[in-house]
């Protein structure tokens, strides 16, 4: 089993990671159907958080697992 990686796009000035999209995962399964585990760090370290909806209609069967850590103050 390989690991593969996809490299979140900034924002702009400030260069900020933004979270993973939908399309990206899509086409990260695409090139690489063998994919059997998409793991997501949601929101980012910076607050953002990833379009898990849209994500689960992209991967089909495949699992889902989404590290929240940063995420415990997000509802205040």
């Amino acid at each position: 089993m390989q690991t593969s990686w996809l490299a979140p796009q900034l924002t702009k000035p400030f260069g900020a990671p933004l979270p993973i999209s939908p399309e990206q995962v899509k086409e990260a399964i695409k090139n690489e159907p063998d994919i059997g585990v998409i793991y997501l760090t949601s929101p980012t370290y910076d607050g953002l958080y990833a379009d898990i909806k849209g994500i689960k209609k992209v991967i089909g069967d495949r699992v889902l697992v989404i590290d929240e850590a940063h995420g415990a103050a997000g509802y205040f």
